[in-house]
């Protein structure tokens, strides 16, 4: 009877360790979207599955089979509260060692996501060396859906036709200057100095067919002519519900208007319902102290919000693991997304401003960025120059354009950046004179979308590969970490590279990844 009940609590040891095991024949199964979360996790008692040393810590392993509804082209894995170090990744054969991607961390968290094939089921991987505790989740992005939306931005431009009676200048037909409560035109003449006048410039807009709207108005008065601008901290919409806020700077001489609209949806003071005629007046109180034109030429750059642009291309939709709520889901790519336009015109100039510039914008197509701009004349002007800026605040030089010397029609301009920044960057455009002096117009802002990529493994022994989202060829370069270049074999093929290391010395290396101008950084670790 002894013998007999040993034998029976033998056998219940022995099925109760074997369903408890969790390997290919019997992974633990997880379904998504919607997103999963599974909290203490443990491999105590799940055995050392994996084959290969390669692929395979010696320790406990955890199977998951990820059963994925719309297929997915990423799944993303999200781990937090690891009580130990451990090594996770993805694969489409069970057991295969043949990882789409992984990453081994002493840290108790890490986000993991893997580039696949529109795969519905996959396979992922949790090894560690001792027994661990976690909390893990799982998503990805499932499918996309293609849209090709209209511009609806319409014809927002400066309005010369009749609205300004009487205009400030018969050569700029679309505003009016006021001073204290007279209109003037051209040259402004202000008696006595020295004593505070009201002044307010109204600037006329229309947009007829489109919904774009103003967004902000700029104007800089020049301390040799104007002592302490002030105008109201806050004007009403004159068009759309919300407020026009005023913000000060270079030492109370420059006055920023940004309109901030009810709805808080970014939108500019326009409502979209086809008009002519839109008047936008703001108001300073000013001690003039000149006469002079030279020293009186006041400038207003206009920025409008961008309303209306067009969009051809896709909207990545999933479901972000619960660890890792701004995962990548909900992305758009493919076609340019347009963007604000500026306007831009001096008063009191003396007869003319070097350039009038009438718009500048900058969209982003595919990797490059498209620069256009419009000039309605032109006074011994030499060249335009183009910058960018990754932050708003330094500069690099991109390209210079000739100008037209004199003229008094309107000329277009367009630049083509073929190696642009990756993600958010500014551009601006600079005028310069033959006799050097220059001016420099408001930036606009751009996006380029970037490019995704899975590099694996890492560390890497004798192959590392690296699988893109896209059919362009890379060029791919390996640097050691004094920045000298590494030669190794490269084999191409569509969307994957692959880079032999077999012959590379053991340790930290970096791996520069280019497409279309576009650049990526990855730290390797070559291991033996």
């Amino acid at each position: 009877m002894k013998s007999l009940t040993t034998f029976i609590i033998t056998c219940l040891i022995v099925t109760l360790q074997v369903s408890a095991q969790n390997n290919c024949s019997n992974p633990l199964q997880v379904n998504i979207c919607p997103s999963v979360t599974l909290y203490n996790q443990t491999n105590a008692g799940m055995g050392d599955d994996l084959t290969g040393p390669s692929c395979n810590i010696v320790g406990e392993d955890v199977l998951y089979q990820v059963n994925i509804a719309n297929g997915a082209s990423k799944l993303i894995v999200s781990i937090q509260n690891c009580t130990g170090p451990f090594r996770v990744f993805a694969e489409k054969v069970c057991g295969s060692c043949m990882p789409l991607g992984s990453i081994y961390t002493t840290q108790p968290m890490c986000n993991f996501s893997v580039n696949t094939a529109n795969d519905t089921v996959l396979y992922v991987w949790v090894d560690a060396a001792a027994t661990i505790t976690y909390d893990i989740a799982f998503g990805s992005d499932t499918n996309f859906t293609v849209i090709n939306i209209p511009n609806t931005q319409g014809n927002l431009s400066f309005d010369g036709s009749v609205c300004a009676t009487p205009p400030f200048e018969p050569t700029k037909p679309f505003f009016q200057i006021a001073v204290n409560g007279v209109y003037d035109t051209a040259p402004l003449f202000f008696s006595p100095l020295n004593v505070v006048d009201t002044v307010c410039i109204t600037t006329f807009f229309k947009n007829t067919t489109g919904v774009e709207g103003v967004k902000r108005f700029v104007f800089d008065f020049p301390a040799s002519g104007y002592l302490n601008p002030q105008t109201a901290p806050i004007i009403p919409g004159f068009y759309n519900a919300g407020n026009w806020v005023a913000t000060v700077s270079n030492g109370g001489q420059t006055w920023t208007l940004q309109f901030i609209d009810a709805a808080g949806i970014g939108r500019g003071d326009f409502t979209g319902t086809p008009n002519s005629c839109l008047a936008y007046e703001f108001c300073f109180t000013l001690t003039p102290l000149s006469n002079l034109p030279q020293y009186t030429n006041a400038t207003v750059n206009i920025t409008s919000d961008g309303f209306g642009a067009g969009f051809s291309g896709w909207i990545q939709q999933g479901c972000c693991p619960s660890f890792f709520t701004n995962c990548s889901t909900n992305m758009t790519g493919g076609g340019a997304v347009g963007g604000a336009h500026g306007f831009g015109f001096g008063f009191n100039d003396p007869g003319a401003l070097p350039v009038e510039l009438l718009s500048f914008t900058a969209k982003a197509e595919k990797n490059k960025v498209k620069l256009n701009w419009v000039t309605a004349s032109e006074k011994n002007n030499s060249h335009f120059t183009i910058e960018k800026s990754v932050n708003g605040n330094n500069w690099s030089k991109v390209a210079e354009v000739n100008g037209q010397g004199n003229s008094n029609v309107i000329h277009d301009y367009s630049y083509t950046d073929s190696y642009p920044i990756s993600g958010a960057s500014w551009y601006r455009l600079s005028q310069t004179d033959y006799d050097g002096t220059s001016e420099t117009f408001p930036a606009q802002r751009v996006y380029v979308k970037p490019f995704h990529y899975s590099i694996f493994p890492n560390p890497v022994k004798d192959l590392l590969t690296i699988q893109f989202d896209t059919d362009e060829t890379p060029r791919i370069q390996m640097f050691n970490p004094l920045g000298n270049e590494v030669f190794v074999a490269v084999e191409n093929d569509v969307g994957l590279v692959r880079l032999n290391t077999s012959e590379i010395p053991v340790g930290l290396y970096f791996v520069s990844i280019t497409i279309d101008g576009v650049q990526s950084k990855e730290q390797i670790a070559i291991i033996r």
